[in-house]
């Protein structure tokens, strides 16, 4: 599949988009509260927990996959930063992550 310019330069900037939202996610603390209630639900509400639980995991495969990601992301918003600061936005298209 080949994609055109345009097409090119919305799926770049929608992965920018991407990174910096993951990097506002607190994943640590999240898959902490997982952990936690991985740890008590069952006890607490064996009915819940028996529904909710397939849900929970593919929740929690998600956020250790995005945990992976934000490295990733911090790497390209360092790169960015670094190239706007030196005057060399590399691209031309990629505005500064906040």
């Amino acid at each position: 599949m080949t994609m055109t310019d345009d097409q090119y330069k919305a799926t770049q900037n929608a992965v920018v988009e991407m990174c910096k939202d993951v990097l506002m996610l607190d994943l640590v603390g999240f898959l902490n509260c997982i952990e936690h209630t991985e740890a008590t639900a069952h006890l607490m509400d064996p009915t819940l927990w028996l529904k909710g639980n397939a849900r929970l995991e593919a929740i929690k495969r998600c956020a250790v996959a995005f945990r992976g990601a934000q490295g990733a992301a911090e790497e390209l918003r360092l790169l960015v930063l670094g190239e706007i600061a030196a005057g060399k936005d590399v691209f031309g298209t990629l505005e500064p992550f906040q």
